[in-house]
């Protein structure tokens, strides 16, 4: 049986809260951090006297309040371990879980549009039925001493079941301490959205774009098509997350010359945003490919504007597909075709894969979920195949 450790604590001595509450609160929020099924053991009296250097009256109060709690149990050779239902308790009639915004929401929504309400809808209905809360939490600033954020995580994290991560705070590549405490922060489980980190105990629930790009090959083969273009955002801010959407372009890239269509170097085209279309960065639509993908919808829309507004016929001069599936506007000609991303579903398996792994651990077959993309047919992608 494993002993908890408190080799990583400090107590701190010069605090107005008394030093049994310090150390019950590291204790709860390590027996929160481990495995579902119990196994683990309290360290001696003894030896967290000797570890701290304090009264045993101190810690004999802390033992005695987490026995009469029924977190612990005493074994007959007198030492404590942790009961195997001390995380379900921890948990409480009432969960929550905190949903970590990256900017003021307001800015947020604003920005990615429908999209961010398809997370977040995906997020509170499963909530919902699950019967958990949500909260949503505002970072301290990026550069906040160590107290500070030591501070936010025991008064807002240690209450969580889970954190869901909806993004990076900002693109200026600016370190955010404030966001990498909470990464490194192994008291909850978190998952980010769409994208996923290097450190082994945060998961993630992205999109595979390798199935809606087979789907765009096959399609492109029964279209009889021969070349391709492709619009898509410059680069990523991937220091902290590597985003799922960086793997679009690749994905679409191998799957469409796999199926024996020839990339035009002439469109391969950049953008610095998948939010706004700049046609700068257009080339001259003398020579046009057959089809052009662009990294997202908004793209896509923005391309097909620039090409119909120069008399470029769209589909039947060239079909254009975009990526993401949710870019509604009233105007039909706005709607393009796509490869659908599960923006809701993502945000419902968010919530489940916090609550699994809160139970029962996360390990290698949990850590990743994927889910499928599919080609969704739209008036910018041709129906009948080119002569």
């Amino acid at each position: 049986m494993k002993t908890v450790s408190f080799a990583h604590y400090i107590l701190d001595h010069n605090s107005d809260k008394p030093l049994h509450l310090q150390l019950k609160e590291e204790l709860l929020r390590q027996l929160r951090a481990l495995p579902a099924n119990g196994g683990y053991r309290l360290p001696s009296e003894r030896s967290v006297v000797n570890l701290f250097q304090i009264n045993r009256a101190t810690v004999h109060k802390v033992y005695a309040e987490l026995l009469e709690s029924g977190l612990v149990k005493r074994n007959p050779n007198k030492s404590l371990s942790v009961v195997s239902g001390a995380k379900k308790q921890l948990q409480g009639a009432f969960p929550i879980i905190g949903l970590l915004v990256p900017c003021r929401f307001s800015d947020y929504v604003e920005s990615r549009g429908q999209r961010s309400f398809q997370y977040i809808k995906g997020i509170i209905d499963r909530a919902e039925s699950r019967k958990v809360s949500i909260l949503t939490l505002l970072l301290p600033p990026s550069d906040s001493s160590k107290e500070v954020l030591h501070s936010f995580i025991n008064e807002r994290c240690a209450m969580l079941s889970g954190l869901i991560h909806l993004g990076v705070r900002s693109d200026n590549g600016n370190v955010d301490r404030s966001l990498e405490s909470i990464l490194n922060y192994q008291g909850i489980p978190q998952v980010f959205i769409s994208g996923n980190t290097d450190l082994p105990h945060i998961g993630s629930v992205c999109s595979d774009p390798a199935y809606g790009a087979e789907e765009l090959a096959a399609e492109a083969v029964r279209l009889n098509f021969r070349s391709f273009g492709m619009v898509y955002k410059k680069s990523y801010n991937d220091q902290i997350f590597k985003y799922a959407a960086s793997k679009r372009r690749p994905a679409i890239r191998k799957a469409l010359t796999d199926a024996g269509l020839i990339l035009d170097e002439k469109w391969y085209v950049t953008q610095e945003s998948d939010d706004v279309f700049d046609a700068a960065d257009i080339p001259d639509i003398d020579h046009l490919p057959d089809l052009i993908w662009c990294s997202s919808d908004t793209l896509a829309s923005g391309l097909v504007r620039h090409l119909r507004q120069n008399g470029v016929r769209v589909p039947e001069d060239v079909s254009v597909v975009g990526f993401n599936g949710f870019f509604l506007k009233d105007s039909p000609e706005e709607t393009v075709a796509t490869i659908g991303h599960p923006f809701y579903q993502i945000g419902e398996r968010a919530v489940d894969l916090l609550l699994e792994y809160f139970e029962h651990g996360i390990n290698s077959e949990n850590r990743q979920i994927l889910l499928k993309t599919v080609l969704v047919h739209g008036p910018t992608l041709r129906t009948e195949p080119l002569k």
